[in-house]
């Protein structure tokens, strides 16, 4: 018990920090996924 007392704030601080770079990893994608579409559609 007092193993996973010590190791919750660890991950309490480490998890909002992974989330954020998902998100940021995501939108990225979306970025360059909306890029090449547009790029698909009308080559211009």
């Amino acid at each position: 018990m007092a193993l996973r007392d010590t190791a919750d704030p660890i991950a309490a601080s480490h998890v909002p920090a992974y989330f954020s770079l998902e998100i940021g990893m995501h939108r990225s994608l979306i970025h360059l996924i909306n890029i090449g579409t547009s790029f698909y559609i009308s080559p211009s």
